[in-house]
């Protein structure tokens, strides 16, 4: 890891941006400003693993970040995908104790690191953060919830359209084709966001894609048919 040239103008947008930070004070932003550094990553280098001591939180401010856990055969479970201006690392943030999962840069990624002894006093003076980060916790335990569920309950082409949809509503945007998701993902990586093998996802998507139901054009997926993904994302697992 090497550190980036730190601006405290370029901080301070982000930070007072950030859905978990945006209630501070000018005061506030100031007091804590010096305690952030800044770390960038290249593409697909571990930020930290489970199991490391938890003693910050990040804030990514350049590229995305892929949360997952992987087995002693090496299969990978992908729980969340963290975008500029978002959060990461507040569980060990809160408690102190090990990470619970692996973060890892998706693409080149800047982050803004702020350690735990620096940022719980401003969690004692301002309980509104606290809230915040509670709120942030539940949702992402919601969504690791429904992930369970899914891989239960849900029929294998059901899970994938069922993860289209929520990359649609994350990354999607109306084009003369459809619905086009701007993420880029490798076959192996949509696997392991939807607990697929890359073979039985190949295969699905080809049959969408005969079916006009989706576009695939140099990795970009575009949903022809938002309504039938919505059908589709409700069959249940025989």
């Amino acid at each position: 890891m090497t550190k980036m040239p730190e601006h405290a103008d370029d901080k301070a947008c982000l930070i007072t941006g950030s859905w978990l930070l945006k209630t501070l004070a000018p005061e506030a932003v100031r007091q804590i400003l010096p305690f952030i550094r800044a770390k960038t990553y290249k593409s697909r280098q571990v930020i930290f693993r489970k199991g490391d001591p938890g003693s910050s939180m990040m804030v990514v401010a350049e590229g995305r970040v892929k949360i997952r856990s992987t087995s002693l055969e090496n299969r990978e479970v992908v729980f969340n995908l963290i975008e500029r201006g978002d959060v990461f690392g507040e569980i060990a943030l809160l408690d102190g104790h090990e990470r619970t999962a692996d973060a890892v840069s998706m693409g080149r990624t800047v982050l803004y690191v702020l350690e735990r002894r620096d940022f719980l006093p401003l969690l004692r003076r301002d309980p509104e953060i606290g809230m915040r980060l509670l709120a942030t916790l539940c949702t992402r335990l919601r969504r690791t919830s429904e992930q369970v569920e899914d891989l239960v309950f849900l029929a294998q082409p059901a899970r994938l359209a069922k993860t289209l949809l929520w990359m649609a509503k994350r990354y999607g945007r109306l084009s003369e084709n459809g619905l086009q998701i701007d993420l880029k993902l490798s076959q192996r990586e949509l696997g392991t966001l939807v607990g697929v093998r890359r073979e039985s996802m190949n295969r699905q998507i080809g049959l969408w894609r005969a079916q006009g139901l989706l576009a695939l054009q140099k990795g970009v997926i575009t949903i022809r048919d938002v309504a039938a993904f919505e059908a589709l994302a409700e069959q249940l697992a025989e």
